[in-house]
């Protein structure tokens, strides 16, 4: 917890540095995991429950005791399979190894405070009525900060309250199988011979849904390149793209690689796809899945989408799915929800840059695809109105059909909803350019 809020770590690689370094069983690897998460996307319920049950003062509280207090709380309210008692003697024994020695009494007294007042409470919710304000209001109740609901408020009116809602839903795993391979049909016969239930998805032909969210790394079916994880909307997004057997794609923003994998199966054999990123780590994670999936037509590279690059030329279809502010998967990235958007500015600039190099790689009639994870109209309807002002040699193309539209009379750009879609946040426009 600490990485992640003093460090400004992603959550999901402190989580996975931290459980590589422990030797623990698959039953406690789930404890912590759901503990880490859990404390993480409910930081400001947990923060204002934290007030409510303590006399001292929030900025006399030190950060480890806010978070043994954090995870403490959580516990009481969130896991009903922890005993009470075990919540509140294990976070001082935890204080104490953590050397926080005068905190012990203070946090034994908060926790066993709490589960006297707030866990019968908890049966009917937790009762935020107290707090005057709408914004903060809403903001406590469903830990996300007022900035976030303000710009939801302002970019989807008619959807600002069912985002809000939908950010702790999970959305179910999906992968897509590795057509070069296998058919979808084989796989799921295979999977559930693994003991993993598994349905088709309505709109990805070459989908499948997960029952359960299970460690698919660990599946036979998985270590023998049958498949790759990839969000539905990501796979939309590739469907998007529209790639045809034997045509030249560029994916300029790649890492880890599932659109690229994606885009290669279905340009078959004969295509090619040019599969680049920014980081030479992130590179590297391309080519290892490309070698586990056995797929030949990918070549990766080290390159910065935001400067041009003039040895990139002549390409049938240029997916740009660009960095972003991740509005779109708070879910799988709680840290997002306590993001400030006052400057956004460079983003962007940054945005506009790189799907302006993105149109210079691309031949004549050839398709641009330009895509986010973020729910931000700076960042999405924005950027592309800007684009075609700029540039007339580009024109609107209308998305494939399957692809869910969010405006009926805009057929070229859609935003897909958590609540709506049952997909991450994700944001699709879809350019050609002309042929003179």
């Amino acid at each position: 917890m600490l990485q992640v809020d003093v460090e400004e770590g992603y959550s999901n690689l402190v989580l996975n540095k931290t459980l590589r370094a422990e030797s623990l069983s698959v039953q406690d690897n789930a404890f912590v995991s759901t503990l880490f998460y859990g404390v993480l996307e409910r930081r400001l319920t947990l923060d204002w429950v934290i007030l409510r049950h303590s006399r001292v003062k929030s900025a006399k509280i030190s950060q480890t005791t806010r978070e043994i207090l954090r995870m403490g709380i959580y516990q009481l309210l969130y896991m009903d399979k922890v005993p009470p008692s075990a919540a509140v003697n294990e976070s001082v024994k935890l204080a104490k190894r953590k050397k926080e020695f005068s905190a012990a009494g203070f946090i034994n007294g908060v926790l066993r405070s709490v589960s006297r007042c707030e866990i019968q409470n908890q049966k009917q919710g937790l009762d935020f009525s107290g707090i005057a304000d709408p914004l903060e209001r809403m903001s406590v109740e469903h830990s996300v900060s007022v900035d976030i609901i303000q710009k939801w408020r302002r970019d989807y009116p008619n959807d600002a309250e069912g985002l809000i809602n939908s950010l702790f839903v999970r959305k179910p795993v999906v992968i897509r199988t590795n057509t070069l391979k296998i058919a979808s049909g084989e796989l799921a016969e295979l999977l559930g011979e693994e003991g993993i239930a598994v349905r088709l998805h309505p709109l990805l032909p070459n989908a499948l849904v997960l029952e359960k969210s299970e460690s698919v790394e660990k599946l036979s079916a998985y270590r023998n390149g049958l498949f790759h994880v990839q969000g539905a909307a990501s796979q939309l997004c590739c469907m998007a793209v529209g790639p045809q057997p034997g045509e030249k794609i560029l994916d300029l923003c790649a890492a880890p690689g599932g659109k690229s994998f994606t885009l290669a199966q279905d340009t078959g054999a004969g295509g090619r796809v040019t599969s680049l990123d920014i980081h030479q780590h992130r590179v590297e994670l391309i080519a290892r899945g490309s070698q586990r999936l056995d797929i030949n037509s990918i070549t990766t590279g080290i390159n910065d989408a935001s400067h041009k690059n003039e040895g990139l030329r002549d390409f049938d279809r240029v997916l740009c799915d660009v960095p972003c502010s991740g509005l779109g998967v708070i879910s799988k990235k709680p840290e997002i929800r306590y993001k400030f958007l006052t400057n956004l500015d460079k983003l962007t600039k940054m945005q506009y840059l790189i799907i302006s190099n993105a149109a210079d790689s691309l031949k004549r009639s050839g398709r641009l695809i330009y895509s986010t994870c973020t729910l931000n109209r700076a960042e999405n309807e924005d950027i592309i109105n800007a684009f075609l002002a700029d540039n007339p040699g580009f024109e609107p193309e209308p998305l494939p059909s399957r692809i869910p539209l969010s405006d009926r009379n805009i057929r070229h750009m859609t935003t897909l909803m958590p609540h709506r879609n049952n997909t991450d946040g994700f944001f699709i426009a879809s350019l050609k350019k002309n042929e003179n």
